[in-house]
């Protein structure tokens, strides 16, 4: 689960106690770039990931659409 979302151990479970994730809704995970890439980036890549912009995370705060599906915005 930690990896397919793109969160440690830490985010998960003190979500609440993190400055920069209070303010994001639960379902919403600021890492996460899909279950591929994450998936990807967990077994072949070596280097350190940018924080969002608060822009990308309200971004990825917003309900799906019909739209967002059929141009894979949830992947």
């Amino acid at each position: 689960y930690l990896i397919v979302t793109n969160q440690t151990t830490y985010e998960l479970v003190r979500r609440r106690r993190i400055p920069y994730l209070r303010a994001i809704p639960e379902r919403v995970h600021p890492f996460s770039k899909g279950i591929c890439r994450n998936l990807h980036n967990f077994c072949c890549s070596l280097g350190l990931e940018r924080i969002p912009t608060p822009q990308e995370i309200e971004e990825k705060s917003r309900p799906y659409t019909c739209s967002d599906l059929a141009t894979c915005r949830c992947c």
